[in-house]
């Protein structure tokens, strides 16, 4: 159940948010809006919060099959991401331009980093098997 699950959402990150932003791009001003700007910024909202919860789902996962280590490191990860997605959001604010936090492209790549990390480590401990 839980892998089915972690894979509809990885499946969702996909097509959302990689694949819709390719075709659908968003304007040099994001006071325009358009029918593109309009799907490539729902797309990128569904797939990015699907996605955000992908370690958390490998943690449970790590858990049942008795890998504390693992499961630890998930959870830590999805904790990061959470952060970091947080601080994503707040970055596009007008109350935070000229900010440590007005630093929208770090905080959009340190939470790729730690929602791809866990995927990471299982296929590098996959395929060392």
């Amino acid at each position: 159940m839980i892998t089915n699950i972690l894979l509809i959402f990885v499946a969702f990150f996909a097509i959302g948010a990689c694949i819709f932003t390719c075709f659908f791009s968003v304007n040099e001003s994001k006071d325009v809006v358009t029918l593109a700007s309009k799907i490539h910024g729902a797309g990128s909202v569904i797939g990015f919060m699907l996605f955000l919860f992908v370690p958390l789902l490998l943690g449970i996962l790590y858990y049942k099959d008795q890998n504390r280590m693992m499961g630890t490191v998930s959870i830590i990860c999805f904790a990061a991401a959470m952060v970091f997605f947080v601080l994503f959001v707040m970055s596009d604010k007008q109350e935070f331009k000229n900010t440590i936090i007005d630093n929208e492209g770090l905080w959009q790549r340190l939470n790729l980093a730690f929602m791809y990390l866990p995927l990471a480590i299982t296929a590098i401990i996959r395929i060392g098997k």
